[in-house]
């Protein structure tokens, strides 16, 4: 059996107010064997880029590109890794220094899931912090979900940073589609949970940072994704 290593995967784009708390998080990770820590910053105008050259830790790698979006930085950072999981964190969230203790004991409870999951929250700048609605028997131990669409239909079971893959499931769906424009975790998990299983901990590890955004922008944004999922239909 191959022993568990992970690459965290990071992409930055202006995100100098959280960067160090989300940074800290993984320096604070109680397991810290076979961790790699690739940074992407997609082009940052901010103060993002030198925050990440302040943290001198022989297990990082910073990329600096222009700015490309999300999934072409997700992709950069994944095909750069050398781990045998992908653990993706955003760099507005946050874990708790069990996440990739969490992870690592998934994988050996459930050694043939192509995915790892456990719990988020959403986290309010006013401190407040709000668990989603989970469509499933059991809520509190760990478990192989078959069937990750129906475990959806109340609310997300996983957030983005909640999450790792195998390298080899990624590298067989094909990665994050860069034509996608919002949304594109979505796409990515769709292509992903038609033919892998998750190994899953309700236990929140993952802190999932909620920025404000009007109604208005967020009906713009879902009327632009509809094109991205035509693919589907």
């Amino acid at each position: 059996m191959n022993r568990f290593s992970i690459s965290i995967i990071t992409p930055i784009y202006n995100c100098e107010e959280y960067l160090e708390e989300s940074l800290n998080s993984i320096f604070l990770q109680a397991e810290k064997k076979n961790i790699e820590i690739i940074l992407v910053n997609d082009g940052s105008t901010d103060q993002s880029l030198e925050i990440l050259r302040s943290f001198a830790d022989a297990r990082i790698k910073i990329l600096d590109q222009e700015n490309n979006g999300l999934s072409v930085s997700r992709n950069r950072g994944i095909a750069a890794a050398s781990g045998n999981r992908i653990a993706l964190l955003d760099a507005d969230d946050y874990w708790e220094n069990d996440h990739l203790d969490t992870l690592k004991k998934l994988s050996e409870l459930f050694p043939d899931a192509g995915v790892l999951g456990t719990g988020y929250v959403e986290q309010y700048a006013n401190g407040s912090m709000v668990a989603p609605q989970l469509n499933l028997q059991n809520t509190t131990k760990p478990q192989l979900i078959t069937d990750f669409f129906t475990a959806n239909l109340k609310q997300p079971l996983i957030g983005q940073s909640s999450i790792a893959f195998k390298k080899t499931v990624i590298q067989e769906c094909g990665g994050f589609d860069p034509k996608i424009t919002y949304a594109e975790d979505v796409d990515f998990y769709i292509r992903i949970f038609l033919k892998h299983q998750m190994a899953y901990n309700p236990k929140v590890t993952c802190h999932h940072t909620m920025q404000g955004e009007n109604q208005i922008t967020r009906s713009k944004k879902s009327e632009r994704s509809i094109p991205d999922f035509q693919k589907y239909m």
